[in-house]
């Protein structure tokens, strides 16, 4: 069996460096991994942390897919409980248009920083309580596949340039909590057992491929496993 190789890059601080330098820092690292043959580049998105630099991948994966010729570069993830569905996928659509089969879209439920910060990425309007990630994942796939049914009132929307190459979408997970969501919806799933790895068991690959199964999706289900290296 042979191994593509991805990078996740969380765009870190370091003490020896100003911290306005993180992001050429992932462009640096993301040229060499290019030429080393890495399959794919990931950006990971975080909020008023003193640790990450990057609260906006679609930025980074336009200027490092504009600076690479070989992998596929995506987010690893965007976190989706803090968009719009629709305006996600305008972005990576465009995306994609711009850079054909080299765009994936990752997306993951947590918020990605402190309470504070997704209190003001909600503002104006109050954060919902309720859990409303799976209907926003439908939503996207919905936007990006031309899935909406003739009668909803969002089939008459067009996710502009809608006569490209879309975006390849994952799914990201660490206890298998979106497992089930994933196989239902069809994206591949990620796994970040760097992040939980007391929870990370081939149950959850197990699980995701039995719903993406009983979905009936005819393209084949695509896994990932993220380590600490």
């Amino acid at each position: 069996m042979s191994l593509k190789l991805t990078v996740v890059d969380q765009t870190p601080t370091h003490g020896d460096r100003p911290v306005r330098e993180a992001p050429n820092s992932s462009v640096e690292l993301a040229r060499v991994c290019d030429a080393l043959g890495y399959y794919r580049y990931w950006l990971a998105e975080h909020h008023n942390s003193i640790h990450f630099a990057n609260p906006c991948p679609e930025i980074l994966v336009a200027r490092i897919a504009s600076v690479t010729q070989h992998m596929r570069i995506g987010s690893g993830g965007v976190m989706l409980t803090h968009y719009s569905p629709y305006k996600v996928a305008e972005v990576f659509r465009m995306l994609a248009s711009l850079f054909p089969e080299r765009i994936d879209l990752g997306i993951g439920r947590a918020p990605g920083g402190t309470p504070l910060a997704s209190a003001a990425l909600a503002a104006p309007y109050e954060q919902l309580e309720e859990d409303t990630f799976p209907q926003q994942a439908a939503e996207l796939c919905a936007f990006l596949r031309n899935e909406y049914p003739e009668r909803h009132l969002y089939s008459r929307l067009h996710c502009l340039p809608d006569d490209g190459p879309t975006p390849q979408l994952w799914m990201l997970g660490s206890g298998g909590g979106s497992s089930s969501l994933a196989g239902y919806l069809g994206m591949g799933l990620a796994v970040a057992r760097f992040i939980a790895p007391e929870a990370c068991s081939p149950a959850i690959f197990a699980n995701y491929e039995r719903h993406f199964a009983q979905a009936g999706h005819q393209h084949r289900p695509s896994r990932m496993l993220a380590l600490a290296v």
